[in-house]
């Protein structure tokens, strides 16, 4: 049985979209390394020898992208979050109640 790919929801290429932005918007050192890195495979190693920069430079550099990746995919699973619920009425029917600790607390 020959392996079946989905097709892409839009969910999925919306968030497609949001590491592409995420990616294009790094400086340009962390955007080459990050790709070499994590879409090409290439070993820190390896980079660090094709680019005459020490390993610690790219260890340094993909802590700075991976960051900065992170939080545009925050910003972009908060817009998305807000647009799904975007017009609705929140739910009243809930009752607040007060949280009682696990453990009492010792005087």
């Amino acid at each position: 049985m020959p392996f079946c790919k989905p097709k892409p929801t839009s969910t999925v290429k919306k968030l497609e979209h949001a590491i592409e932005n995420a990616i294009a918007r790094l400086p340009e050192r962390c955007k080459q390394i990050f790709i070499m890195s994590k879409l090409q495979g290439i070993r820190h190693a390896d980079i660090a020898q094709q680019l005459g920069i020490s390993v610690n430079t790219i260890e340094t550099q993909m802590g700075i992208a991976l960051q900065k990746v992170r939080q545009e995919l925050e910003i972009c699973h908060c817009c998305f979050l807000s647009s799904l619920f975007r017009g609705q009425k929140p739910n009243k029917t809930v009752k607040k109640t007060k949280i009682q600790p696990l453990f009492p607390p010792h005087f």
